[in-house]
């Protein structure tokens, strides 16, 4: 068992969030032992977990025979004691911190660990997914075309079913409030030009991460990806699906999933951000009046159903971008920061 690599191939960092998700975070871990014509090297980045996920991946090399290399790492400055890395060998290695630093920090805590250590891309990938065995291989193959495609992704499915999830990439409207996302008509294939990847399963080319940086650490969680995806456009470089392989994926499960109180906090108060920051002019007043809109709207949906949760979720996201209030913000109750 372990990656069938061969010459040519693109050192491939991949960098996986864990935060109290140790068995979405070992299936993950299953899946990538199958990737097929890879160099990869495996980086979990665990967020002050306290359900023993350390543990369980230190029994889960000893079980399959890989090594697992443990660090107590939290700044880029750290990092030189733990170099060479190895890409293509049958290791994991993980980067435990004293805290849960968010999604953004922590994924950022990798990238700057893999600038380090000679990865020539970097891939973001979520705990709750399950990589098929082509997947890394064909998106490597789309952003080596072109040293203008700066992020590659891929169709993602549903965790138990053949669905698309509408979260999956795409072209995203700004001016309808910025998350009406246009998908593709039929079943195609091959590269599509995008203007946002998901992060649940996100290659990005290193020269990308040292031009710009990876994402911005007050959103803390959710909408990082339309922001990065965003700069990277603005910065010249093209996105691209492959449309030949995919990914599956649960959603959210992090903060319990895609429709809790803490979802719609983050996404409401990082979209307003988003909005203000990079959009102008009327396109800006557009997207502003139908974002509120649509969230007004869900709001009285919801009152029908009782989900005060996910009401007083958005209302704090307003209220906190109004004060300015950035990273976890209200959540921080609930994360156990």
């Amino acid at each position: 068992m372990g990656f069938k690599t061969k010459q040519g191939k693109m050192r491939i960092g991949i960098i996986i969030l864990n935060w109290n998700g140790k068995l979405h975070t070992l299936a993950c871990i299953e899946s990538l032992v199958a990737s097929r014509d890879t160099l990869l090297c495996i980086l979990i980045v665990d967020n002050g977990s306290k359900d023993g996920t350390v543990d369980a991946l230190m029994r889960w090399g000893k079980r399959q025979k890989w090594e697992v290399h443990i660090f107590q790492e939290t700044t880029a400055s750290g990092f030189q004691n733990i170099l060479p890395v190895m890409f293509g060998r049958e290791e994991i290695y993980i980067l435990q911190l004293d805290k849960n630093v968010g999604y953004t920090k922590g994924n950022n805590i990798g990238i700057k660990w893999f600038q380090k250590s000679g990865a020539d891309a970097v891939l973001i990938l979520n705990n709750d997914t399950w990589v098929t065995s082509e997947a890394i291989f064909r998106m490597e193959e789309t952003i080596k075309k072109s040293s203008a495609i700066g992020i590659v992704g891929c169709k993602i499915m549903n965790y138990n079913d053949d669905g698309f999830q509408y979260q999956g990439g795409g072209n995203l409207s700004y001016w309808l409030g910025v998350h009406y996302l246009r998908r593709f008509k039929g079943h195609p294939k091959g590269d599509v030009k995008v203007n946002f990847v998901p992060g649940c399963a996100m290659l990005i080319r290193m020269s990308v991460l040292n031009a710009l940086g990876g994402f911005r650490d007050d959103f803390f969680a959710y909408t990082d990806d339309i922001e990065f995806c965003h700069r990277v456009r603005q910065a010249g470089w093209t996105l691209m699906l492959n449309l030949d392989t995919f990914i599956r994926h649960k959603l959210s499960q992090a903060t319990g999933g895609r429709r809790t109180a803490l979802y719609y906090y983050f996404v409401t108060r990082n979209t307003l951000i988003f909005i203000i920051e990079n959009l102008r002019g009327l396109q800006q007043l557009v997207a502003l009046i139908m974002f509120i809109f649509a969230r007004l709207l869900q709001m009285i949906l919801w009152t029908s159903s009782r989900h005060w949760g996910r009401i007083k979720g958005v209302i704090m996201g307003v209220i906190d971008f109004v004060r300015g209030v950035r990273g976890p913000g209200w959540a921080t109750r609930f994360l156990k920061l």
